[in-house]
């Protein structure tokens, strides 16, 4: 029985230090580990590791954007920037907006997606211009998302809802 506490003590141990060794390498201590065999063959064992590149912060907005918010009830997300392009969808007083550009006193709220064409007509508009074409804002089957500048501001609107 002893000598089953002693194996699995042992192999805890192992385990414990080859932990140890991956951590060092991670704070430069890559050779030991190498020399130890504690790491793949190959270039790699010799090589500093790198952190895995830094997740986009969604809160932050990209250089040449802008955080805005919508200032009316209800706010058309249109294929293009005119009021004969079709809708998308509406955004409700308060809800922020990460604008683009500006564009004729239209901001584009989006990058280009899939406009899901079917016989020339784009199934993502739900009201108006439904059509495929590069008048509508939908070239290469594409669109994106512009809602008129004059209902957006640089801060939330007091009376807004909570979004």
């Amino acid at each position: 029985m002893s000598l089953i506490f002693v194996g699995l003590g042992a192999l805890l141990l192992l385990a414990l230090l080859k932990r140890s060794f991956r951590l060092m390498m991670g704070l430069g201590g890559g050779m030991i580990a190498a020399a130890l065999g504690l790491q793949g063959g190959g270039d790699s064992a010799t090589a500093p590791r790198r952190s895995p590149p830094a997740e986009a912060r969604p809160w932050e907005t990209a250089p040449g954007t802008e955080r805005l918010w919508v200032t009316t009830d209800r706010l058309h997300r249109r294929t293009c920037p005119s009021t004969e392009c079709g809708s998308v969808g509406r955004l409700a007083l308060g809800e922020g907006v990460t604008v683009r550009e500006i564009q004729n006193g239209w901001a584009r709220i989006s990058d280009s997606y899939d406009a899901a064409c079917r016989g020339g007509d784009s199934g993502m508009v739900e009201t108006g211009n439904a059509a495929c074409t590069p008048d509508n804002g939908i070239e290469g089957g594409r669109l994106a998302e512009w809602v008129s500048a004059s209902f957006l501001s640089s801060t939330p609107p007091a009376d807004a809802p909570r979004r």
